[in-house]
């Protein structure tokens, strides 16, 4: 079981980044996507130009743009994506992402000898090693290649490449000229588990007339870094041809983090799944007493520890008399009380609200009694630096210092006990 989840996210590079989550599990959703790199180019903040001296790779006045025409090892621009993502090291847990850019090559010569400049996602940063060399190592990598040829082919063209491998060879089918001072309209994305396109277009909604290629069957792994890179087949500068250009307004979207289910003490989650009034997360009634069973962003923590809300709307519906269960923020999977905020809903008595630290979790009487929670409420829980706040239906219940969570945290619903049923509705969490 797996939900898509909704973001929003904006990110300018030289400002704290704010994520914010938002998901209906019943009803349509408001967004299908984060886009978690939003790249003008009014700076070069996060880029990599290598070598730095190279004055034919440049960012500046909101473009950042190439000249291939020196002959040497490879150079171009590195830029780390997972660095705009918290908690993640590269993009092999997402399921879909897309990367868009502008693209408009200024000029170019056809001479003897081809030339390529590439615009892609690669597992690896380095460079090409000597001129029309290879990679020193095997690599994940799929790009778009801006190719101008020796004049035996008269031909420039755009061609579309995904493979492992250590090679920068051309791809040449499709192999689609292109037109000078044109807008080019790219678009690379994974579609799917081993499945992904390479696509441009000269129209600006990145889908009408496109030349594209589809690459299925394929698993590329560690991908993690956007690269740049010019590369010569040819040794004498004079013998090279060249190709000069720009790219801009460059977006990465991944298609969401997903909800994941963990089972703990070798319990299970019958009976779970979407409904009218949610998603209920179902304790199976051969679990017994020890029956734990929670649906996370499996690891993925990206709200912090010192500035983050998170809003629920939900309940605890009953299918016997041994029920607990709750919602919240926590740090490491599957020890859902460390590191975190949460509602819990015991067995008697009180709605308890949850400081939790690295090791010990730090109980605050709410004043609710557990009878409420049988019907929807909206619980709103804030981490702020130092202290923790939780209210219902908009009314502060509890402001508290102890148990100060020490990691990023991940939205997390869990049930306890064998008869337990949490439905959840609505989750929403963002950095403040």
């Amino acid at each position: 079981m797996a939900f898509p989840s909704v973001y929003e996210m904006t990110n300018p590079l030289t400002t704290v980044r704010k994520q914010h989550f938002w998901e209906y599990f019943s009803g349509s959703k408001l967004q299908e996507s984060e886009t978690t790199t939003d790249e003008d180019f009014s700076s070069s903040t996060g880029w990599t130009k290598t070598p730095s001296s190279t004055s034919y790779w440049n960012i500046a006045s909101n473009k950042l743009s190439w000249d291939t025409r020196i002959a040497s090892t490879g150079q171009g621009y590195n830029y780390d994506l997972t660095s705009d993502i918290s908690g993640v090291s590269n993009l092999d847990g997402y399921s879909t992402w897309v990367l868009r850019f502008e693209m408009v090559v200024t000029g170019g010569t056809n001479l003897n000898n081809d030339c390529l400049t590439t615009f892609g996602i690669s597992s690896n940063n380095d460079f090409t090693s000597g001129t029309g060399g290879q990679y020193s190592s095997s690599r994940s990598h799929i790009m778009l290649q801006c190719a101008v040829l020796d004049p035996n082919g008269n031909t420039r063209t755009l061609q579309m490449k995904a493979e492992n491998g250590t090679s920068m060879g051309q791809q040449q089918t499709p192999n689609i000229a292109f037109s000078d001072n044109t807008t080019y309209y790219v678009e690379i994305k994974k579609t799917g588990a081993t499945s992904y396109t390479v696509s441009w277009t000269a129209n600006s909604d990145y889908v009408t007339s496109t030349n594209s290629k589809d690459f299925t069957g394929l698993t590329l792994t560690g991908l993690k870094y956007l690269h740049m890179e010019s590369w010569l087949q040819g040794s004498q500068t004079i013998y090279e041809s060249r190709s000069q250009g720009y790219i801009d307004n460059l977006k990465f979207t991944v298609g969401g983090i997903r909800w994941g289910i963990t089972d703990r003490n070798s319990s299970n989650h019958t009976g779970s799944g979407m409904s009218d009034s949610g998603y209920i997360l179902q304790g199976n009634s051969s679990g017994g007493t020890a029956q734990q069973t929670i649906l996370s962003f499996m690891d993925k923590k990206q709200f912090s520890n010192i500035g983050s809300v998170c809003i629920a709307v939900a309940k605890l519906g009953a299918t016997g008399t041994n029920e607990q269960g709750g919602w919240g923020m926590c740090g490491d999977m599957p020890n859902y009380w460390l590191n975190g905020i949460k509602i819990n809903v015991p067995q008697s008595g009180n709605i308890g609200f949850y400081t939790m630290n690295n090791t010990t979790e730090y109980l605050s009487d709410t004043g609710v009694a557990i009878s409420t929670a049988s019907s929807y409420h909206v619980y709103k829980l804030e981490q702020l630096n130092g202290s923790s706040k939780c209210s219902i239906d908009g009314v502060l219940k509890n402001d508290v210092t102890t148990g100060q969570p020490t990691t990023p945290m991940q939205p997390f619903v869990y049930s306890k006990f064998d008869n337990s049923a949490i439905h959840i509705k609505y989750f929403e969490a963002y950095n403040t």
